[in-house]
């Protein structure tokens, strides 16, 4: 049970530090669309056309033991099973130029389901990312650039004071 809490205190962490030095990478539109369509293809189990509360909560809770699993691995320096108070004190002084909360799952499907009828189409899972990624896209070449990236989170941070 405290290897579970230990981990999902810190599940912000990014699970290498390879990818936190990369920083930002370009994206297109298509390819933001293609990861979200598979995303929701996965959490669709009854491949009805929707994802219910119930889907997206237990392809939440799939995605968070997988996670867990990694996070544990990459907390554990020295590799010996458990996580010392060191270990884990130097993984949150990581995550703590990182943190900036966490919307929860019922904020997040919500927001989602945009005629509010308790499931969400692909549809409606698109409209925002999309939205957001055409307002970040300030040259409107359909990719975003590491910069536009970080402007666009600057404009976000500012927006949130």
């Amino acid at each position: 049970m405290l290897k579970k809490s230990i981990i999902l205190a810190s599940l912000t962490l990014p699970l290498s530090a390879q990818a936190q030095q990369r920083g930002p990478q370009a994206i297109t539109r298509t390819q933001m669309e293609v990861q979200i369509k598979g995303n929701f293809n996965r959490m669709d189990t009854n491949k009805d056309g929707f994802v219910t509360k119930a889907e997206s909560n237990a392809a939440r809770e799939a995605a968070i033991s997988g996670r867990i699993d990694a996070m544990f691995g990459a907390l554990d320096a020295d590799k010996n099973g458990a996580i010392s108070k060191a270990e884990f004190a130097a993984a949150n002084r990581r995550s703590l130029a990182q943190s900036g909360g966490n919307a929860g799952p019922d904020r997040e499907f919500d927001a989602a389901d945009g005629n509010k009828d308790g499931r969400v189409s692909v549809a409606e899972l698109l409209a925002n990312p999309l939205r957001a990624f055409d307002s970040a896209d300030g040259n409107r070449d359909g990719v975003l650039s590491p910069a536009e990236q970080i402007a666009a989170a600057k404009r976000a941070r500012a927006q949130r004071r």
